[in-house]
């Protein structure tokens, strides 16, 4: 089976899509719902849910403006530790960007991965847990043109950790990429700022 989504491109762009399902085999884009683009997906498993893993397609491609068809194909399904006949299907296109000073709550996606684009500024990130499990801070440099790439250093918490906590410093000039990696439905706090010992600033006033 196959299911199909209409996308329009209004200008020039690198769009970042992905997916994951049980049955997930392939995802591709046709421009006009007939003409292949040269983009193929890079397929991995999802581990969010040990006992219920997951195909996952991530395709980055350039647009130029235009209406293409996104069609994600299915295929054999993936070996459950408990019998089922769900075959959840999950699609979201784009990375979020956030505020440049930010302290926000989150849950996790049944994807195991979510990325954030947190625009040139903050030298301190910080990932907070209501309790201690398994959970993987990354701080790296953002790349449109390749925006699943994960690079730059990373922090973890594990079952022992206490407080629950991963914090990296990092001073770097551009928008950086930041990556959570843990289990599907668990809540964690995202954190970032400017980190310096002083701040200057003009202004008048009280």
């Amino acid at each position: 089976e196959q299911r199909s989504y209409w996308l329009e491109i209004k200008t020039k762009r690198t769009v970042a899509l992905e997916a994951a399902g049980r049955h997930l085999a392939d995802l591709r884009l046709w421009r006009d719902g007939t003409w292949l683009v040269d983009a193929a997906p890079q397929i991995s498993q999802s581990q969010a849910r040990p006992e219920q893993p997951l195909s996952v397609a991530r395709l980055t491609a350039e647009l130029p403006p235009g209406l293409y068809l996104l069609t994600a194909y299915g295929g054999p399904s993936q070996p459950w530790t408990e019998a089922s006949d769900a075959k959840p299907f999950l699609l979201r296109f784009g990375i979020p960007t956030l505020a440049p000073a930010l302290r926000q709550q989150f849950t996790m996606s049944e994807f195991g991965v979510e990325r954030f684009v947190v625009p040139a500024g903050p030298s301190h990130f910080r990932l907070e847990l209501p309790s201690a499990q398994a959970a993987t801070l990354q701080v790296g440099s953002y790349s449109p043109q390749d925006p699943f790439r994960q690079q730059g250093p990373s922090a973890g918490i594990d079952k022992k950790s206490l407080p629950p906590v991963a914090e990296l410093d990092q001073s770097e000039n551009g928008e950086r990429l930041v990556t959570v990696t843990m289990a599907a439905g668990k809540s964690f706090v995202l954190q970032h700022f400017e980190s310096n010992y002083a701040y200057r600033f003009n202004g008048s006033g009280s």
